[in-house]
């Protein structure tokens, strides 16, 4: 974006950090910062632009977060059809197996639900980091 009032700067000026523009010659609009991974072209925040990239991400995940809720809530839906076809009978289980099973199933996802997203929300660690530290320690306990 190059405003008509603001004369660009040379390659020693970039090289050095400084320019030769006034308060005067900054548009009012103008609240971002330059970027220094461009050499030749500077960024300017726009809030358009921001909306606009905003609005791109959620089109993309918000899709496929909505599909990978949908599929944990059929895994945790199928203990009940398994229910429904025998499972019960089929294993031989006691008249309360069913129950005991629904709640040493169930009880790890309270228990560990809520700290893991208070701990996210912290924003100590990075997102994969945590995912990668929590199939870790899943995969160790399994194993």
């Amino acid at each position: 974006m190059a405003f008509p009032d603001v004369k660009p700067a040379d390659r020693n000026e970039k090289a050095n950090g400084t320019t030769n523009v006034t308060s005067d010659q900054v548009p009012a609009d103008y609240h971002g910062m330059p970027n220094a991974s461009s050499e030749d072209e500077e960024f300017y925040e726009d809030p358009k632009a921001a909306r606009r990239l905003l609005i791109k991400c959620d089109l993309r995940l918000i899709p496929i977060l909505g599909c990978l809720y949908l599929v944990s809530f059929l895994d945790r839906s199928n203990i009940a059809n398994a229910r429904l076809f025998g499972l019960e009978k089929s294993l031989n289980m006691p008249s309360n197996g069913f129950n005991t099973c629904l709640w040493i199933f169930y009880l790890p996802f309270v228990v560990v639900e809520i700290p893991s997203n208070l701990f996210m929300s912290l924003n100590k660690i990075k997102p994969n980091q945590w995912l990668a530290g929590a199939m870790l320690i899943l995969g160790r306990f399994q194993g």
